[in-house]
């Protein structure tokens, strides 16, 4: 009654993991849609579902530990509850048993890349990412071998991305067979599976991977291999999660043009709980290029800039920035989209009138480096950003060729560049791997070292 009298709302968000790129861009997503909503409580939970097939004993024992989870009447009172367990989707057995559950049964439920019967869910569209990103290697680049490492045969989307796959290739004229596929188990540790792909396709000229930590297996491969993916081998993934940017080379990728699952959902799940009719959601996806597989989206046109186009410098920022339009900021955080309107602007008419004065270059010094102290980079990776703005200088120092204006100018550009080549550093500083191998290690050291017909401390005495 206490909490009613307040309003508070309590949302479960249940994971299988937390340690993977994309549980981590999901939490994020959700996290992000519940600030500003002073009376949302959000309790992350961590479970694991039994495997479908023959599971070794010990191990099946501790996924029972692991899964007391799912008795969620037993953990808290939910107004609500976001899953992402996307192995259901193979599942025919409702293996959560919520229907089981009374009090379970009525609480708005909202299941994040998961098709279940009946309930409402939000996924991506597979097919549009994947068509953009084939269309383009075929029609542009004139690639004609494309091969694909996949994901699990329980996995929905693994199964769909497949499926589009090798739509795609059929539809572009290129012949598929099984042996362009191979499986994997959609982690970072799926290397000997790159390898097979590899020793079966000496002449790929693309590879697709289900996900971005199938790529970072598949490049350890190639590094030992000395075929460097951009320009020996084309290379891109799926989701777009914050770990491909930091990939050397950065990784192209496939992920959301608008809002993120875990956005979406959440919205969704509120909409919910509020007796308001929802539907499930399938957001649209679109290919990001990086150095492993280089895709341009927009073209700067001298028209643009010439004219200071609005929409034209808008589109630049959502482009470098690609997910700052996910975010949530309160009213006294700082407009970074205006701030950079405001200095590129201002950066473009100089070009126009061909001058600019040390004030109105000190001042737009200024804002530049207020941009990047207050976190631009977080939105972006920083590859992308320096392509851009090299290929706006370029632009903008053909139209003024020797102007008063281009000294000036350039300099700032040098001054955005240092900023963006900081933050490059740090990120390539950074354990580039999936962090999830001594994790996994641990697991399984305590899967069989424990034994589970024991209780308290004998249950560890065969530990040395």
């Amino acid at each position: 009654m206490e909490r009613e009298s307040r309003g508070v709302r309590y949302v479960g968000l249940i994971m299988e993991d937390i340690f993977t790129d994309f549980a981590k861009e999901v939490i994020r997503g959700v996290v992000t849609a519940a600030k500003g909503k002073e009376n949302i409580r959000l309790i992350l939970l961590v479970g694991r579902q039994n495997e479908i097939g023959v599971i070794e004993e010990k191990q099946h024992l501790y996924k029972n530990i692991y899964n007391n989870i799912y008795r969620l009447e037993n953990v808290c009172r939910f107004d609500g509850l976001i899953l992402t367990l996307p192995n259901t989707y193979a599942i025919e057995n409702d293996t959560l048993e919520l229907s089981r559950i009374k009090r379970l049964e009525k609480i708005p439920k909202v299941f994040i890349a998961t098709k279940k019967q009946g309930e409402t869910s939000v996924n991506y569209d597979n097919a549009s990412g994947i068509r953009e990103a084939i269309d383009y290697l075929v029609n542009t680049r004139g690639v004609k071998k494309i091969c694909m490492l996949g994901g699990r045969d329980d996995n929905g989307d693994a199964m769909e991305r497949k499926r589009v796959f090798k739509k795609c290739l059929e539809e572009n004229q290129l012949h598929y067979d099984e042996s362009l596929y191979q499986k994997t188990d959609m982690s970072s540790n799926c290397r000997e599976d790159a390898a097979k792909l590899l020793d079966g396709n000496p002449d790929a000229q693309a590879i697709f991977c289900v996900n971005d930590p199938v790529a970072v297996s598949l490049y350890e491969e190639l590094e030992a291999r000395r075929i460097v993916p951009g320009r020996d081998i084309l290379v891109f993934g799926f989701d777009n999660t914050k770990q491909a940017s930091t990939l050397v080379p950065p990784l192209a990728s496939i992920g959301p043009t608008e809002e993120t699952l875990g956005k979406k959902a959440l919205d969704l799940l509120l909409d919910k709980m509020d007796g308001e009719e929802v539907e499930s959601i399938v957001l649209p996806t679109s290919f990001y290029g990086r150095e492993s597989c280089p895709y341009d989206k927009y073209e700067y046109t001298l028209r643009e800039l010439i004219n200071v186009d609005s929409a034209f410098i808008d589109r630049m920022f959502d482009d470098c920035f690609y997910r700052y339009k996910n975010e949530y900021f309160d009213s006294k955080a700082i407009n970074l989209k205006r701030l950079f309107h405001e200095f590129i602007s201002r950066m473009l008419y100089a070009t126009k009138r061909r001058y600019m004065s040390t004030e109105e270059f000190e001042e737009i010094g200024k804002l530049i480096d207020v941009f990047f102290d207050n976190g631009v980079m977080d939105y972006t990776d920083a590859t992308k950003f320096l392509q851009s703005i090299e290929r706006l200088q370029s632009a903008i120092n053909f139209i003024q060729r020797m102007a008063s204006a281009n000294v000036q100018i350039n300099r700032l550009f040098v001054r955005m560049k240092d900023r963006a080549i900081q933050a490059l550093a740090g990120q390539r500083n950074r354990k580039t791997g999936y962090i999830n191998s001594g994790r996994g290690q641990m697991q399984e050291f305590f899967v069989s070292t424990t034994d589970f017909d024991r209780s308290g401390s004998s249950t560890v005495e065969n530990i040395r």
